[in-house]
């Protein structure tokens, strides 16, 4: 039973779009956290969409879990649409190389009169 897989259906749990890391965190506390199995799989089958926000919440549960010393667990997403899998993806990469540049801005004042000239 130490290596046993579980899997929980997001869909039924959830919904057919997960939109807030609330949702996310929910799941955590009902379902993963209690559960005993090491291996743990998030099945997407039938969601639609998956919110940035709540597509990092799980990106950083599975990070989470992995790197526990005690009580670790793997999470697995399976059975993901494109547009999840490419969420995921995109968040996941994110979190390994965050864009830390800050954005140059050349500001130039001007007045409604110009800007009616021009159109």
């Amino acid at each position: 039973m130490k290596n046993a897989r579980n899997t929980i259906l997001l869909a039924k749990r959830i919904a057919e779009i997960i939109s807030s890391r609330d949702l996310v965190r929910e799941i955590i506390k009902k379902e993963i956290l209690k559960n005993k199995n090491k291996i743990i799989n998030l099945d997407f089958s039938d969601i639609e969409f998956v919110s940035r926000s709540a597509a990092h919440e799980l990106i950083s549960l599975q990070n989470e879990m992995k790197n526990k010393f005690f009580n670790q667990k793997h999470i697995n997403f399976i059975n993901t649409n494109s547009s999840v899998a490419n969420m995921l993806r995109i968040v996941a990469a994110n979190i390994a190389i965050p864009n830390r540049r800050t954005p140059i801005l050349n500001l130039e004042k001007t007045d409604i009169q110009t800007l009616v000239k021009n159109i």
